[in-house]
């Protein structure tokens, strides 16, 4: 006989790998934007401007995963 939370685990590791991967993703593109930020303050706006692309791409891309993946499934899982 399983138990339901058993049967929910799957669901929930997946819910909870998005999370965190969102988490994660969004750090990451805060640390960039910080790093462009100095790199741009320091003369060298070829690499801050890089950065700020990279630090926005990564936080939209958190954005997304939370929205299309996260919320959906943790609306399924109520």
């Amino acid at each position: 006989m399983v138990t339901p939370l058993l049967e929910s685990l799957p669901e929930l590791l997946e819910v909870a790998v998005f999370g965190i991967g969102s988490l994660l993703l969004s750090v990451g593109g805060l640390a960039l934007e910080r790093f462009a930020l100095v790199a741009a303050e320091s003369g060298r706006l070829p690499i801050g401007v890089w950065a700020t692309v990279l630090g926005l791409v990564a936080i939209t891309v958190a954005y997304l995963v939370a929205r299309d993946r996260v919320r959906p499934r943790v609306a399924a899982l109520r």
